[in-house]
């Protein structure tokens, strides 16, 4: 709670959808050893990503992309193009979109820092970067206190034998979340398994 003062609520049931990382730091007293252990049995992946904006959208007025991505072998890994918005006055990219051992040596940079590589590295792709920059925003999501990862990263064994304890309940309490889905890191995955918990409570 924002004011720091803890509050006490009575429910019949409870639905967890925190990400595994902040779940498994809370003091559960009620949750079995089994699923003490599933949950650290799944870590999180480290991720980033920076939007750059520009004062023109030059690459679709001099090179013609309208969406899609531009992959690359350097450390930024890829470009997203936006898909809305075409020809406007003003643009926002994704300089780079990472997961892994880039996005956690990324993560480990300031913002300015980050900035400076995306900008250096994407300018060889499209040298109008530095002449058309405007702003940046970047993101580590390992870094974020309340998330502490970007997605569930499921080891073939932990599919088999967290992932069974997450669709069920625990007591009284049940797990939602993309990480209790096939499609960890999206929203689809998120939707599909509080659907589910709404309808096994119901």
């Amino acid at each position: 709670v924002r004011s720091g003062k803890s509050h006490e609520l009575t429910a019949s049931y409870a639905v967890s959808a925190l990400p595994l990382p902040i779940l498994g730091s809370l003091a559960v007293a009620d949750f079995e050893p089994e699923i003490k252990t599933a949950i650290a049995a799944v870590p999180y992946s480290s991720a980033g990503k920076i939007g750059l904006q520009f004062s023109r959208r030059f690459w679709e007025e001099d090179e013609s992309i309208f969406g899609g991505i531009t992959k690359t072998d350097q450390e930024i890994a890829q470009v997203v193009y936006p898909s809305t918005a075409y020809l406007g006055r003003k643009g926002v990219l994704i300089g780079y979109y990472q997961n892994g051992a880039n996005a956690a040596a990324m993560g480990k940079r300031t913002p300015a820092e980050r900035q400076e590589v995306a900008l250096e590295q994407g300018e060889r792709i499209h040298p109008q970067y530095r002449r058309h920059f405007e702003n940046a925003f970047s993101v580590s999501w390992q870094n974020v206190p309340w998330s502490r990862g970007g997605w569930a990263q499921y080891s073939a064994d932990a599919r088999k034998t967290a992932y069974p304890l997450f669709l069920r309940p625990a007591g009284r309490v049940y797990f939602a979340g993309d990480h209790v889905s096939y499609l960890s890191g999206w929203m689809a995955g998120a939707l599909e398994s509080g659907q589910r918990v709404a309808e096994a409570i119901n």
